[in-house]
C-alpha cells in the first residue's frame, strides 16, 4: 500500500456447493505520512557587555521556514530559516536569561525547543579616582562684591582669594576654616569656592560623582558648567541669591547630596570645581560648605 492512496475492497462468500454471494465492499484511504518534525536546534550563547548573541544548528534534512526565539518564556524575535544567529541587545548587565529557539518547517511543523541559559557580564568596575578629597584646600571669597562672570571657569585667576581646608564657613564648630571677616557690613549672603585638580586622559574617566553639603544652599560647577544645586531656586544665581531652606551645619553634614559629573566636562590637564554657598537670610548665624569629587578610571 501507498500512503495517501485510496483502495476499494470487496469480499465474496462461497458456499460448500460453490455458490457465490453478492460482494461486500468497502473503500479506504491509507493515511498520508505526517510531515517530518525538524530536529530541535542546538543553541549556544555568547554574552558580552550589552548584548547576547545566540547561534544554533540547522536541520540537514527538513526545510526550515523560520526560527522562533523566546526569552524567559516570552517571544522576542522571529528570523528566517536561512539565518542561524540572532543578537539580543535589550539586556541588563549581571542578569541571567533563559532562551529557547524553535524551528518551524515549511509545512508548519514545530520542533522541540533548543534551550540555553546565559548571564550577561556585570559592567566592569574601574579603578577608583579621587579628584577632590574630604578636607581639601579651597580658594574662597566671602564679601558683598558682585561676582565676575567667569569665576567658575578654569582660566579664572583666584590668586588673590584666601585659601583654607574644608569644611569652610562660620558659626559652627564643624568648620575647619572660618571665613567670616573681623568686620563686614552687611553680612554677605553667599560665599564662593574654587578647587583645581589635574586629569590625565579624561576619556577613561567614568562614573564621576560630586558629594557635597552646605548650610544653607549650594550650587556646584565643573569647568564652568553647573552639575547640580541643593536648596536653591531654579534660574541664575548671583551674590545676592538666598537659599530656599535653612538647615543647620550639623543637619547639612548629616544629609549630603550627590550630583553626577559627565565625563565630557573634564579636560586634559587642569580642571576646576567651583561652588557657591548661600544663606537663607541676611542675619543667618552660620554658613558652611564641604565637597568631594570621586570617579572611576577604566583600563
Amino acid at each position: 500500500m501507498v500512503a495517501g492512496t485510496e483502495y476499494d475492497y470487496a469480499v465474496v462468500a462461497v458456499s460448500a456447493a460453490g455458490v457465490l454471494s453478492a460482494p461486500g465492499t468497502v473503500t479506504v484511504t491509507v493515511p498520508a505520512e505526517p510531515d517530518p518534525e525538524p530536529v530541535a536546534p542546538s543553541v549556544s550563547a555568547d554574552a558580552s557587555s550589552g548584548q547576547v548573541v545566540l547561534s544554533w544548528s540547522a536541520d540537514p534534512e527538513v526545510e526550515v521556514a523560520e526560527y522562533r526565539i523566546s526569552r524567559d518564556g516570552g517571544a522576542v524575535a522571529t528570523v528566517p530559516g536561512s539565518e542561524l544567529s540572532w543578537t539580543d541587545t535589550d539586556v541588563v548587565a549581571g542578569t541571567e536569561y533563559d532562551y529557547a529557539v524553535v524551528a518551524v518547517s515549511a509545512a508548519g511543523v514545530l520542533s522541540a525547543p533548543g534551550t540555553v541559559t546565559v548571564t550577561v557580564p556585570a559592567d566592569p568596575v574601574g579603578t577608583p579616582v579621587e579628584f577632590v578629597a574630604e578636607g581639601a584646600d579651597w580658594a574662597w571669597k566671602f564679601d558683598n562684591e558682585a561676582w565676575l562672570d567667569d569665576w567658575t571657569s578654569v582660566g579664572f585667576d583666584d590668586d588673590l582669594w584666601a585659601l583654607g581646608p574644608a569644611p569652610l564657613g562660620h558659626g559652627s564648630s564643624l568648620v575647619a576654616t572660618d571665613i567670616m571677616p573681623e568686620s563686614i557690613s552687611p553680612q554677605p549672603l553667599s560665599a564662593q569656592f574654587r578647587h583645581t585638580f589635574e586629569v590625565q586622559d579624561p576619556t577613561t574617566v567614568v562614573n564621576g560623582v560630586v558629594t557635597t553639603w552646605a548650610d544653607d544652599g549650594v550650587v556646584v560647577f565643573v569647568n564652568g558648567v553647573e552639575v547640580g544645586r541643593a536648596n536653591m531656586a531654579p534660574g541664575t544665581v548671583d551674590a545676592r541669591s538666598t537659599a530656599t531652606a535653612r538647615p543647620s551645619t550639623a543637619d547639612a553634614a548629616a544629609d549630603p547630596v550627590t550630583f553626577e559629573v559627565p565625563s565630557a566636562l573634564l579636560v586634559e590637564g587642569e580642571n576646576v570645581v567651583a561652588a557657591s554657598a548661600h544663606v537663607g537670610y541676611r542675619k543667618s548665624p552660620d554658613l558652611s560648605f564641604e565637597l568631594t569629587f570621586t570617579a572611576e578610571r577604566t583600563e
